[in-house]
């Protein structure tokens, strides 16, 4: 759950240590995949034009049955004495990549609502916890924050390669000190930019 959304909010150090980029091939597929944009313009313009009282509105994203990975299934808005919380429902298969880009997808259909202040709560089925991806976002959390039942996580093995790739691509900007206390005290937590 966010309280408060930050409608400052990039995600570009979060992009950078994914490997994607905002316009970028990959996010347009995910959105493209998603989103039914003719059912989403209806969606902004129910919800621009609805009462600001007491109101709930809903829409699905298009997901398939047998797709496997990280799919989006819906999201509802409830608004209530200038309120705004929004339900996000989906399924995942792996944790971070996948949760990630989803992530970045909310942002941005959030930023085309721009209905501040807003609170988003994820409702996740999530199928299993990758921890060889874990293994991934070690340089990221920092080595000394990773641990599963109280033990440190080996690092990272030839595994999710493309974002091993670009989590140690964005780390070669860092001192070995600064990446042992991991990239993501780098990140303004608020605007999700890095912290220069």
């Amino acid at each position: 759950m966010v309280q408060e959304w930050p409608n400052c909010w990039s995600g570009r150090a979060l992009m950078d240590l994914v490997g994607y980029s905002p316009k970028g091939y990959k996010m347009d597929l995910l959105r493209k995949t998603y989103v039914d944009e003719a059912r989403w313009d209806c969606f902004k313009t129910v919800v621009n034009n609805s009462d600001k009282g007491f109101n709930a509105q809903g829409m699905n994203f298009k997901m398939s049955i047998e797709r496997k990975g990280g799919c989006l299934s819906s999201l509802h808005l409830i608004r209530h004495r200038n309120k705004n919380i929004l339900f996000i429902h989906g399924k995942i298969a792996e944790i971070p990549r996948k949760f990630v880009a989803d992530l970045l997808l909310i942002n941005e259909l959030l930023q085309e609502l721009s209905l501040w202040p807003m609170e988003v709560r994820f409702m996740y089925s999530t199928v299993y916890f990758s921890i060889v991806g874990l293994r991934a976002y070690l340089p990221v959390l920092g080595e000394d924050n990773v641990q599963l039942h109280g033990l440190p996580i080996d690092t990272p093995r030839n595994y999710q390669v493309g974002i091993i790739e670009a989590i140690n691509n964005v780390g070669k900007r860092f001192t070995p000190k600064e990446r042992r206390e991991g990239i993501w005290n780098k990140v303004n937590q608020k605007t999700g930019e890095w912290i220069e």
